[in-house]
């Protein structure tokens, strides 16, 4: 809370706590984010995301980089964004490896597809 607060370590804190961070500044109003945050803690505890993978392609770049270490799904949208060396062939898949609290592990597979030249896709 306020302008002073160091948003890399809060940041940096729910990060490795498998949290989500707020940041309250100015004359915004408190409520509405510590409602969410308690909605977030009341939830059970979901997987996280520990490794990504395309079929038939080399990733060159990850973003969020800190993927590596595992992304807790928190109930918000995660946006994982990877720079390929190459297009992935026909019928490629993305795979995202999960793990559980409990350390069970899967994997979520995800058919891509391209998009005709022109068209856009919105996230």
């Amino acid at each position: 809370i306020g302008s002073g607060v160091s948003h890399q370590l809060v940041e940096g804190l729910a990060v490795a706590a498998g949290g989500v961070a707020e940041f309250v500044a100015g004359n915004e109003r408190l409520e509405q984010k510590v409602i969410r945050q308690l909605r977030r803690a009341m939830q059970p505890t979901a997987p996280r995301v520990t490794g990504l993978c395309v079929s038939g392609a080399e990733i060159r770049e990850l973003s969020p980089s800190h993927l590596q270490g595992g992304v807790s799904c928190t109930g918000e949208r995660l946006v994982i964004a990877a720079l390929l060396d190459e297009g992935p062939a026909a019928g490629a898949e993305l795979s995202l490896q999960l793990q559980s609290v409990q350390g069970q592990e899967g994997t979520l597979q995800i058919p891509i597809k391209e998009l005709p030249a022109g068209h856009k896709l919105h996230a």
